[in-house]
């Protein structure tokens, strides 16, 4: 007989996490008895690096920003969020979203791993901002997904293999933007580019993630 999966539970929070407060509440999904190697991964949502988050880097240095999460992110063997907005060096086109070098700096020592590109406001300072962020991000050892130098580059299989585990990742967003497939973009949303997309790259990983993004400003 297989065995029970419990598809989703209420739990406490430090039964997960141990650095989590007393008594905190959390939902675990899909949990069932590990066989053979496992991976712990922490994901969260949008990180903008803009805005309040700013001026807090600003004024208390960026770290500060993820001071009481760091332990919790940097926990995990992969720590995966959406990276809204673009990261533009000194001399770029400044937008209302973007970040600096030291805020993804910060994202990085918090002990983010993989960030995905596909939103709507990565394209904000056009495509030399997208340049610029994917290339920020590689710098700071970290993978990017769901953008690339081209609209086939966005599209592409990214790889976060640990403790003998093949992981696979995929972004998309769902924006109403139009992409110009021969300069630097993100993924906007085609569901049958994206079914095709895990039917071919699903059988090369043990797992295959796909994040979706949507949102339209």
């Amino acid at each position: 007989m297989p065995e029970k999966c419990i598809m989703f539970e209420t739990v406490q929070a430090k039964s997960l996490i141990d650095e989590s407060p007393d008594e905190l509440p959390a939902l675990c999904y899909y949990r069932r008895t590990a066989v053979g190697h496992t991976v712990r991964m922490v994901a969260a949502g949008d990180i903008g690096l803009c805005g309040r988050a700013h001026k807090t880097g600003e004024s208390l240095g960026f770290q500060a920003i993820f001071r009481e999460l760091t332990p919790v992110i940097s926990s995990a063997d992969i720590a995966f969020a959406n990276l809204e907005g673009p990261i533009v060096l000194p001399g770029g086109t400044l937008s209302q979203f973007a970040g600096n070098p030291e805020g993804i700096h910060a994202v990085a020592d918090a002990g983010f791993t993989v960030l995905s590109l596909a939103n709507n406001h990565i394209a904000d300072s056009g495509p030399p901002g997208i340049i610029d962020t994917l290339n920020q991000v590689a710098t700071h050892k970290m993978l990017s997904v769901g953008a690339g130098i081209d609209y086939p580059d966005s599209m592409r299989l990214v790889r976060a293999n640990t403790r003998g585990i093949s992981i696979g990742w995929l972004a998309t967003a769902r924006t109403g933007k139009r992409q110009v497939t021969n300069t630097p973009c993100f993924w906007e949303l085609d569901e049958a580019k994206l079914v095709h997309a895990i039917q071919q790259f699903r059988p090369h990983v043990d797992v295959l993630i796909v994040s979706l993004h949507m949102g339209t400003m």
